[in-house]
């Protein structure tokens, strides 16, 4: 694993409006502008590498990541085998959300599977964020809604009794990563191995 070597920058007007076109699409109405003005003095945009570690395992997460470009996983590491827990793309939160909703530790490492860009801002100021705008907790609210329904289907994969079930759900529920994602990382999001995610994906091109 890369260590995080990410590059800091100043948001531009335009990566601040991609973000508030973001909050405007959950909550379906306008964004005050006095938000946009607080998340361009303290949101940074952050690059990351193809590899790169965002987040390590045993420390709390102080930062909120909206992934505006590339690809991004969770995973935990069992008896030397890293486990994918979630995968997200564009237009969604990039963190280990249970690390920064109660600042604890968490077991999870969160890597850049290609390429990112994203706009982070630090927890303290997403707290007085909410404090001075209120209305703003409803915008994120949504987030996290979208977040924790996603979390529901992740967790309904494990239950599924073949390989088979699991991979079909995935392709109903999670088709924008299918092509996207290397074969080995959706292999350890599912819980199988390469060799029959292989298998079952021969036999679903000889059914086509």
């Amino acid at each position: 694993m890369k260590s995080d070597k990410s590059i800091r920058e100043s948001i531009s007007v335009n990566q601040l409006m991609a973000l508030v076109q973001m909050f405007r699409a959950q909550d379906q109405g306008p964004v005050d502008e006095n938000i946009g003005v607080f998340i361009m003095n303290r949101a940074y945009l952050v690059k990351y590498k193809k590899g790169d570690i965002i987040h390590k395992a045993g420390n709390v997460c102080r930062v909120m990541n909206f992934l505006t470009t590339g690809l991004v996983r969770g995973f935990i590491v069992d008896s030397n085998k890293e486990l994918t827990t979630w995968i997200v793309v564009e237009h969604e939160l990039a963190a280990p959300i249970i690390s920064y909703v109660n600042q604890i530790a968490t077991i999870e490492n969160v890597q850049a599977l290609e390429d990112c860009e994203m706009i982070s801002m630090d927890y303290d100021d997403i707290q007085e964020l909410y404090a001075t705008f209120p209305e703003f907790n409803h915008i994120t609210r949504r987030l996290f809604e979208i977040y924790y329904s996603k979390a529901e289907l992740r967790a309904l994969i494990a239950r599924f009794s073949t390989a088979e079930k699991k991979y079909q759900f995935f392709l109903e529920n999670f088709h924008e990563l299918s092509n996207r994602v290397s074969q080995i990382y959706i292999a350890s999001f599912l819980g199988i191995d390469q060799a029959t995610l292989s298998r079952i994906r021969r036999q679903k091109k000889k059914l086509v």
